[in-house]
């Protein structure tokens, strides 16, 4: 318990060694996260392969974890949130790879600047979550992910990658995001 609270490794292993002598060790978490990225970033090469290129998915790592950057055009079609048959082949790919980690997946939506109000959306605020929210929903329905691991959160326009200053680069703005969060990231959920 004391590892716990002091910000050690929470779960340890007692060994014996010599008489009456416990020594700890931090117990490996199961979480082979290189393995994962490796697996996600051969089956993203393999879409592209397939002639899936404009689907437009990359896999990298960065301070949140393990992300898989999806370009909107793949799953959404302009100012919608219904999931395209494409964004549901691709999450058919990805998600059992995905699925295998113990890691809590986030998956964040975003939209470029240009405003937004429809019947059904006010703004890129009720756009990017709707769209967040249904890509959670569909990995729950279809692939049993374990909704005690997974959250949505929508940015609309206020984390580009890019300026909104032209049409290629609003575009680039405009993507979901599938996060495998690093345990270690105090943002964590």
């Amino acid at each position: 318990m004391r590892a716990i609270f002091s910000g050690g490794q929470g779960l340890l292993k007692t060994a014996k060694s010599g008489p009456g002598k416990n020594i700890t060790s931090p117990v490996p978490q199961g979480d082979s996260s290189g393995d994962i990225k490796r697996e996600l970033e051969a089956q993203v090469a393999a879409m592209a392969e397939a002639n899936d290129a404009e689907h437009k998915i990359s896999v990298f790592r960065d301070e949140r974890g393990i992300v898989i950057r999806i370009m909107d055009r793949a799953f959404f079609d302009e100012g919608r949130a219904e999931l395209k048959e494409t964004a549901k082949e691709s999450l058919r790919k990805i998600a059992p790879i995905i699925k295998k980690s113990d890691r809590h997946l986030r998956v964040e939506a975003h939209t470029d600047n240009v405003p937004i109000n429809t019947a059904e959306f006010k703004s890129n605020w009720e756009l990017s979550v709707r769209r967040a929210t249904e890509v959670v929903r569909h990995l729950i329905d279809e692939y049993d992910f374990p909704p005690e691991r997974i959250s949505a959160s929508g940015y609309a326009e206020y984390r580009p990658v890019a300026a909104n200053d032209t049409a290629e680069n609003r575009a680039l703005n405009r993507r979901i995001e599938l996060i495998l969060v690093d345990a270690s990231n105090p943002n964590a959920p």
